[in-house]
C-alpha cells in the first residue's frame, strides 16, 4: 500500500478551481487556514490517544 492521503478542498466552484482564469477569495483562503489547523489538531489529537 502507498501514503495515507488527506486532501481538502475548500474553494468556492465559481473560483475555476485550475481553469486558465483560477482566482480564490482571500475569505476562501482564511477558511482552508482553519480547515488544515483543525486537521492537524486532531491529528495531534489521535496520536496523544
Amino acid at each position: 500500500g502507498g501514503p495515507n492521503l488527506v486532501s481538502v478542498g475548500f474553494q468556492r466552484s465559481d473560483e475555476n478551481f485550475h481553469a486558465d482564469n483560477e482566482y480564490m477569495r482571500i475569505e476562501s483562503f482564511k477558511k482552508g487556514q482553519r480547515i488544515y489547523v483543525n486537521l492537524l489538531h486532531a491529528f495531534v489529537n489521535q496520536l496523544n490517544e
